[in-house]
C-alpha cells in the first residue's frame, strides 16, 4: 500500500456545504467529514475541488507533502478522496476565513497587539515550513493565510509548495540569490543591472 492509499477519504464520509472560497485551482467547500469506524463523529473541514481532473498528480503530490507537516501554525491536510475523475482534497476548516477579508472587515481598525499576534504566527509557520521541513510556500499572502478561534493563524494553500527550488538560484552582486524568493520589482532590478 503506497502513502497516498492511506491518506484515501472514501467519498461517502464526506459532505460539502456553502463555498468558502475560490482560486485559480480550485473551490473551497465548507464540509463534513465522518471519521471513526465503530463509534463515528462528524468534523467539520474544508474540502478543495480541484477545477481540472488532470491535476490529479499534482493533487496526490500536495496532499502527501502537506500531510506531513505538523505544526499549530500550518493548516493539516487529512487526506484526498475521489469522489468522481475530478480529487477533493481535505483539510482542517479555519473558521474565521482568510486574513485578507479579516483585516478588510475589522471595524475600527485593528488593535496593535492583534496585527503583532497574527504576524507573529505567520512568521513560526513559515519558519517551521523553511528551516525545519525544508520546504517552501511559494505564494505567502494574506489570502493564504487562515483565521481560526482566538485570533490563531494558519498558514495555508500550498498550490505552489515546493523544495525542488535548487535551480532557481543566480549569481547576483558577489551572493547567490534565489528568484522564486523574489518580487517582481527586485527581479527587474537585478535584471536590469546585470
Amino acid at each position: 500500500m503506497s502513502d497516498i492509499d492511506n491518506l484515501r477519504i472514501a467519498p461517502w464520509r464526506l459532505d460539502t456545504e456553502e463555498v468558502l472560497g475560490e482560486g485559480a485551482l480550485g473551490i473551497v467547500y465548507r464540509g463534513t467529514w465522518t471519521r471513526g469506524n465503530k463509534t463515528t463523529w462528524e468534523e467539520d473541514v474544508a474540502i478543495k475541488l480541484l477545477k481540472d481532473p488532470l491535476l490529479i498528480d499534482k493533487a496526490e503530490a500536495e496532499v502527501l507533502r502537506m500531510s506531513r507537516l505538523d505544526h499549530p501554525n500550518i493548516v493539516k491536510c487529512f487526506g484526498i478522496s475521489f469522489p468522481n475523475e475530478t480529487p477533493w482534497i481535505v483539510m482542517e476548516c479555519m473558521t474565521g476565513g482568510d486574513l485578507l477579508s479579516y483585516i478588510c472587515n475589522y471595524a475600527g481598525g485593528m488593535p496593535v497587539d492583534t496585527m503583532t499576534q497574527l504576524a507573529y504566527g505567520i512568521a513560526l509557520g513559515m519558519q517551521y515550513l523553511h528551516h525545519t521541513a525544508d520546504q517552501y510556500h511559494g505564494d505567502l499572502a494574506a489570502r493564504n493565510c487562515l483565521i481560526g478561534p482566538n485570533n490563531t493563524i494558519k498558514v495555508g494553500d500550498f498550490g505552489k509548495f515546493d523544495n525542488d527550488y535548487e535551480d532557481s538560484y543566480f549569481d547576483w552582486n558577489h551572493g547567490q540569490v534565489c528568484a522564486k524568493f523574489l518580487i517582481y520589482f527586485s527581479l527587474v532590478t537585478i535584471f536590469t543591472s546585470l
